[in-house]
């Protein structure tokens, strides 16, 4: 039997709180951590992603396998994204970092990532980091695999380009959508309603309908 798990290392949005107040899920901003035995996938590169990096070092002493990691990103929002500066595995040879996130190719990527980390915003640049770093090419059916664990991930809804994932892992399915304005469409709809032909008008109405129907 797989030894798998999920752990949530931030769950804040927009800026980390380490006040009293959020003692009870944690005032990190977005990282989470999924494993399969060796395998591991870590969804997003928040604040969250520094005390987990710390504590990927301190297992490193006896499982020298966790050494090798996919970051997925769902957008760089600079709350998904500010961990990185500070994730000490980067900085150490014979590590094995993997990152994919939204763009049109690897490249992409790879700009999204050390943006960030360049003058004026930051001393310390990627150029800088001594793991062996590789970025991802969007695959063209939006479906990745990294060891037992296989990935499917569509656009969602939040300014620019964000990403939502749906991974298997051990037999069970995890949604990873981190932002994603669900009533968008619903507003969206409402406000342009008065520009929808009878027709269009009609068949909303049907649709919502269904949608109903299916709800109870």
């Amino acid at each position: 039997m797989s030894k798998a798990y999920l752990r949530f290392w931030g769950v804040r949005g927009s800026y980390s709180a380490p006040f009293d107040t959020h003692l009870g899920v944690g005032g990190n901003t977005s990282c989470v951590e999924i494993r399969v035995d060796d395998h591991i996938v870590l969804c997003d590169a928040g604040t969250g992603i520094i005390p987990f990096g710390n504590e990927l070092l301190r297992q490193a002493a006896s499982q020298p396998n966790v050494k090798d990691l996919l970051i997925i990103l769902t957008h760089y929002h600079w709350d998904h994204i500010c961990g990185l500066p500070f994730f000490v595995p980067a900085f150490i040879p014979n590590w094995n970092l993997t990152f994919f996130g939204p763009g049109h190719s690897r490249r992409d990527i790879e700009e999204h990532v050390s943006a960030q980390m360049r003058a004026p915003y930051f001393p310390v640049g990627t150029e800088t980091w001594l793991a062996n770093v590789r970025y991802l090419d969007p695959p063209k059916d939006q479906k990745l695999d990294w060891g037992p664990m296989s990935f499917s991930y569509r656009s969602v809804h939040h300014p620019g380009t964000t990403y939502g994932y749906r991974i298997n892992a051990n037999g069970k399915t995890v949604l990873y959508i981190s932002d994603n304005e669900c009533l968008f469409l619903d507003k969206s709809i409402r406000q342009k309603y008065g520009e929808f032909s009878a027709e269009e008008q009609a068949l909303l109405t049907e649709m919502q309908k269904e949608e109903y129907a299916a709800e109870i």
